[in-house]
């Protein structure tokens, strides 16, 4: 899967013209299919469903006589209004599905003309996908159906799914939404899955579609990814696919000489990649059929005869075969031109001044019928509505002969989501025709209420951003759809920002900066907004040229569209930024719900801001030396109308208190300003392996200048972590012929790499940007023998991008790899530190393949260690309640921390004592700088326990 992953990645600036970051490509480039991927994961739910789809393709069926043409009842269900500026109507949606017949039909324009070499195999199919004209209930429809928002139907179950379906035996469900997989992504283009009678038995059979990508919504090529989707929809694979699994790609047969069905038609040529284009061959030296509708490709023009023979069994399927039935074709059209009421819409929502009104109405289109005068028609006389709520009052508007507006007006007395109304009744009486009578005159209609509106909280877990960890997408609430921002650090010009996909952002005027604001103060449309750019001219926090908010725990001004695109959602973004303004914290953030209202910075309710204590973080973490030391602090501000009243060291209990403070530390609070105070832990903690202590420091009312002041008691959470040592782990990850591809990631860091044979012969190592030793001024992974340094010192190089330009091991140019096994030198970025490691590889003698077999990295940052190197030189001997003992390889140092009279022994190999020392209950240092490099034995002993270790010293 991790492969399929990889190679998606590189399409993107095959379908967009361009590479984006991996921050900024969820709502920019459109992303293709992910039908295998959903399918499988189906399988692998319902192993039966897989069974019954080989069985299926097994036996197939030959009709005797075929009908010379299929019709397919189809339904849209439109979920939204607005797709990221794109609109859907009748008209698009209709003229997009007309297009589609087109291409199935083999009537446009470039039908195959773009692949004469398969010219002799291109084949229509005489299949319409034509809208529907009555539902399932037996009212009169135009196929299109408009729904409040919704998300996530492209996953294979959703529980809303079945509530909006039609009879998937009776029509064809096609729903476009904007997010399709609930996760925020908003380039998603379509999915759809193979013909399965236990999907349509619950009704999930579909495609699901995002409309930006829909018919004139995009380009003439990229709307033919809706044909793609519907060939999914009549048991078509892509055409590089690899039959399911158990194969390498679409091409390469299975390790056991296994036959590869790739997408289970002979005549479309096997492809080991997605979108191969017009002169590549496959791993069988074969043209590829480039342009087909099953590929990914940028010149879709036709399908095969064997695609064609393919769809045509689908169309007996179980699952598909009622759709186009005799029986069902009369039951879901009209045999002549009847007179009906359609409606355009049956559900609206209540107004977003949440005041129980409606500004939405309800249109409704005759077809082959008029009304006999343009004007606003009578209730009782000419239309009735039942079940209409208390304070609500119905208006009609014949706007044109065949077009009716139902307006809601008045205010509903009661107007909470659990006073929605699905029963509203509209009748039409034939009356209002200039002749004729409707097939049927009534329309059930909904109505959907608000809950009142209020300050939406949420808690962001503290989420740190720096060099170690540079990204995180959000989104404040997944039912406001444009609510999404990034935070960020950018590693090229060392800055912090704040993605908000051009959305306007609180600033100071100049440029990006965005302007640090006080608690207490008022967000709202008079505040000095911003709009957003693109990367990488982002609201920026922290700069070389910006330190405003350095060192500081304060607001950013935040807004975003309401849904309904009347007007916008004002808010707030507590951060902490680090002394340096090389890091900062995510604290929490808010919204309000009212559009175009004002909110507060640091309001979380819709009661009077009190004064309260904020702590820029609940956590702090051992020193990287660790020697159970803490260097880091907790800034403590107070925000609102109160003060410190003194300045200085505070008294422990006299103006605080602690509890559960590890031992050997203590804490400390300093008053620095009448609104900031910080935390400190000093000492050593006698006892340090990787455990968490849960502390907490309790401010008595007396150390502030008003009572009522909130948050005084914080928990904080003290982590240390186990002496350092070097991880090691026996692996087997290969790549070459059968195996093009497989990610693996080290462990407990989760660095991730791949091998990967990009070419037969052409053998490569990605290492997703991070550095490698190269020999100088290449790409080329220097073969590094036993015992070799790798750290600072090294040859270090960063691959230029992640295609075609990442590490080579092996090439037509760069064969010292070959018949060797050897070491690569690794540099893992790891927490604002990096990480020094190696992977042991063997090549084959010929250079096709190779397997990384060992991997290790030293734990302690910045620190080297030797290639084959197994052992740690940096770490523990013993850490237990009586004490520790812990080497400082940088230094040379040992330290020691016992809670009892102790003696330390060094030893060489032979036996000889090199150093000596005893240790009376405290804390000491020995150097070890009279010892040369090797490996000694070292022996601590007391009262209480006797251990010997081994120490290596580089």
């Amino acid at each position: 899967m991790r492969k399929r992953h990889l190679l998606i990645s590189m399409l993107f600036g095959c379908f967009c013209g361009g590479s984006l970051s991996a921050q900024h490509t969820h709502s920019e480039c459109p992303l293709p299919c992910k039908a295998h991927e959903v399918i499988q994961q189906y399988y692998e739910l319902n192993p039966e469903a897989k069974t019954e789809h080989t069985k299926y393709r097994a036996s197939r069926r030959n009709r005797a006589a075929r009908p010379d043409s299929y019709v397919i009842p189809v339904v849209f269900h439109v979920f939204g209004k607005d797709f990221l500026g794109q609109k859907v109507d009748d008209v698009l949606i209709k003229d997009a599905l007309r297009r589609t017949n087109e291409d199935f039909q083999g009537l446009t324009s470039n039908w195959g003309d773009e692949n004469p070499a398969f010219d002799g195999i291109k084949r229509p199919l005489n299949i319409t996908f034509k809208l529907a004209e009555i539902d399932s209930d037996g009212n009169a429809t135009s196929g299109i159906l408009y729904h409040p928002e919704e998300k996530g139907f492209g996953n294979y179950w959703h529980d809303k799914l079945p509530d909006y379906a039609w009879d998937n035996y009776s029509y064809m469900n096609i729903y476009l939404m904007l997010d399709l997989y609930g996760d925020g992504v908003t380039n998603n283009s379509g999915v759809s899955w193979y013909p399965d009678k236990n999907m349509s038995d619950q009704n999930l059979a579909r495609v699901t579609y995002n409309p930006r990508y829909i018919g004139a919504n995009t380009s003439e090529n990229f709307r033919r990814v809706l044909t793609h989707e519907f060939g999914h929809f009549l048991n078509l694979a892509h055409t590089f696919d690899n039959g399911g699994g158990g194969f390498p790609d679409g091409c390469a047969d299975g390790p056991n000489g296994e036959i590869n069905p790739g997408d289970f038609v002979d005549d479309t040529p096997a492809a080991d990649k997605m979108l191969m284009t017009e002169s590549d061959r496959n791993c069988h030296n074969e043209l590829t059929n480039w342009t087909n509708f099953m590929n990914y490709t940028d010149r879709y023009s036709m399908f095969t005869v064997g695609q064609v023979d393919r769809m045509l069994d689908a169309l007996d399927h179980d699952a598909r075969i009622t759709l186009w039935s005799e029986e069902n074709l009369k039951r879901v059209f009209f045999d002549s031109d009847v007179p009906r009421i359609i409606p355009g819409s049956v559900t609206i929502k209540e107004a977003s001044a949440n005041d129980g009104s409606f500004m939405e109405f309800y249109k409704f289109t005759l077809k082959n019928a008029q009304i006999a005068t343009i004007k606003t028609l009578t209730e009782g006389a000419d239309y009735t509505v039942e079940n209409l709520p208390s304070g609500l009052r119905p208006r009609l508007v014949a706007v044109s002969e065949t077009e009716l507006r139902l307006f809601i007006d008045g205010e509903a007395t009661s107007h909470i989501t659990s006073d929605n109304k699905d029963n509203i009744r509209f009748t039409l009486k034939n009356s209002v025709l200039t002749a004729g009578e409707l097939y049927r005159n009534d329309v059930v209609l909904s109505l959907n209420f608000l809950d009142p509106y209020t300050i939406i909280h949420e808690e962001a877990g503290n989420i740190q951003i720096s060099a170690g960890f540079t990204w995180k997408y959000l989104k404040l609430k997944k039912e406001y759809n444009n609510s999404e921002f990034g935070i960020m650090f950018d590693a090229t010009s060392k800055k912090l920002f704040i993605e908000s996909y051009q959305k306007a952002m609180v600033g100071t005027g100049i440029g990006q900066n965005l302007a640090f604001i006080a608690y207490g103060e008022a967000i709202n449309n008079k505040s000095q907004w911003v709009n957003g750019k693109t990367y990488p001219n982002l609201h920026t926090i922290a700069s070389a040229n910006y330190k405003e908010w350095n060192g500081k725990t304060g607001f950013i001004g935040i807004q975003f569209r309401a849904n309904d695109n009347k007007g916008v959602h004002y808010g707030w973004m507590r951060i902490a930024v680090a002394e340096d303004g090389s890091s900062f914290i995510l604290k929490d953030y808010a919204f309000n719900e009212a559009p175009g209202k004002e909110i507060l910075a640091g309001q979380v309710d819709e009661n009077p801001l009190n004064s309260i204590l904020v702590f820029s973080t609940n956590e702090i973490k051992e020193d990287p030396a660790n020697d159970g030391r803490i260097s880091s602090s907790i800034r403590i501000s107070i925000m609102g109308e109160n003060n410190f009243v003194k300045e200085g060291v505070l008294v422990s209990g006299t103006d605080y208190t602690t509890n559960r403070i590890p031992k050997g530390m203590t804490a400390k609070i300093e008053v620095k300003s009448p609104k900031e105070a910080v935390f400190t832990l000093e000492g050593t903690a006698l006892s340090h392996n990787s455990r968490t202590d849960y502390a907490y420091v309790n401010f008595k009312e007396s150390i502030f200048s008003q009572t009522g002041m909130q948050n005084t008691k914080q928990d904080i959470d003290i982590i240390f972590i186990d002496p350092y040592r070097i991880v090691s782990e026996e692996v087997s990850y290969s790549a070459g012929p059968g195996n093009k591809w497989k990610y693996f990631s080290l462990p407990s860091v989760s660095a991730e790499y791949g091998a990967w044979e990009f070419a037969a012969g052409h053998l490569k190592l990605q290492t997703y940007s991070k550095q490698a030793i190269c020999y100088p001024q290449t790409k080329n992974l220097v073969p590094l023998p036993s015992e070799t340094e790798v750290g600072p010192s090294s040859d270090w190089a960063t691959p230029l991008d992640q295609y075609a330009n990442v590490f080579d091991i092996h090439s037509v140019n760069f064969t010292e790899w070959r018949g060797k096994t050897a070491y690569v030198g690794i540099k893992i970025p790891f927490e604002g530190n990096h990480l020094y490691g190696w992977m042991k590889i063997t090549v084959d003698k010929d250079g096709t393949s190779y397997t990384v077999t060992e991997i290790a990295f030293n734990e302690a940052p910045n620190a080297s260690l030797l290639t084959g190197q197994l052992e740690t030189s940096i770490g523990a001997i013993s850490d237990t309640d009586n004490g520790q003992i812990y080497f400082d390889v940088q230094n040379k140092e040992l330290y020691l921390s016992v809670s009892e009279k102790s003696q330390v022994t060094v030893f060489d190999l032979n036996g000889q004592t090199m150093i000596s020392a005893t240790v009376f209950c405290s804390t000491e240092k020995i150097s070890l700088q009279t010892l040369v490099a090797g490996i000694y034995l070292i022996k601590i002993e007391n009262a209480s326990f006797n251990k010997v270790e081994k120490l290596i010293i580089p």
